[in-house]
């Protein structure tokens, strides 16, 4: 199991506009993420707020996230547009990927890798030498 975490400070939605009378279908929503305008989430409920209520899985702490302002007590007129959330999914998993950083960081562990390899062939060329004397030493005596 994974608990994940987030906020309203990762989190954009896009305000539709459409009151559907159905739930929309996947060539509707591809159309409307193709002209979405993401816009910052600024507002949240706490949980158990209406329409969802309590979930047992949900921490008590938790917020629901949403769009626009809500009333205290769920206002079914306003809220009649869908809207669509993204997060990055970077967020979700705490790994920001900076690929100039991450180029960088391959550029000095190859060069680590490489002052590795020499010192492995001057270690590995010094026992040669010593192992070299032992025998001659030992060949004299």
């Amino acid at each position: 199991d994974r608990t994940v975490l987030t906020n309203t400070a990762n989190w954009e939605v896009h305000f539709t506009g459409i009151q559907p009378a159905h739930v929309p279908t996947a060539a509707e929503l591809v159309a409307e993420l193709a002209d979405a305008d993401w816009q910052p989430v600024t507002h949240s409920v706490p949980h158990g707020s209406g329409p969802w209520g309590t979930l047992s899985a949900i921490s008590p702490n938790a917020k629901w996230i949403w769009g626009t302002p809500l009333l205290s007590d769920f206002d079914q007129t306003a809220a009649t547009e869908y809207h669509i959330y993204r997060y990055p999914i970077r967020q979700l998993f705490a790994c920001e990927l900076d690929l100039e950083d991450a180029q960088e960081e391959i550029a000095e562990l190859q060069q680590q890798v490489s002052s590795m390899e020499a010192e492995i062939v001057r270690l590995s060329s010094a026992l040669l030498q010593t192992q070299g004397q032992l025998l001659c030493t030992s060949l004299q005596s």
